[in-house]
């Protein structure tokens, strides 16, 4: 899998911390740890962990929270686990933002 900047999506909390990024389907730590993915080809937002539990949902603006107002679906299957992907250049932070109704910032060292 090719990790080139124009495949990566840096992705950040409302106090525009980086905290995670996405290479295609697939959503990483800021380590390059693999911590899950979007299974669902019909939804480009909702991120499961790599045990098929959710995780939260990407926003507009590059923003990842959970949200508890969504309705989840149970992810079918298990992906196979992504090529290696080589840790990512800090991107800065960006400025902060509102939380959606029901979001709440993720704390992604649990899921490490």
């Amino acid at each position: 899998m090719e990790d080139s900047l124009e495949n990566v999506q840096h992705l950040f909390d409302s106090s525009g911390f980086w905290i995670a990024f996405r290479v295609h389907r697939n959503i990483f730590d800021t380590v390059g740890n693999w911590i899950g993915w979007l299974p669902f080809e019909d939804d480009d937002t909702e991120v499961h962990d790599t045990k098929g539990t959710y995780l939260g949902h990407l926003y507009p603006g590059n923003r990842f929270y959970r949200n508890s107002k969504f309705i989840r679906r149970e992810a079918i299957e298990k992906p196979p686990r992504p090529a290696y992907i080589r840790r990512q250049s800090f991107p800065g932070s960006i400025g902060p933002s509102r939380l959606p109704i029901g979001a709440q910032d993720l704390r992604l060292s649990a899921h490490v």
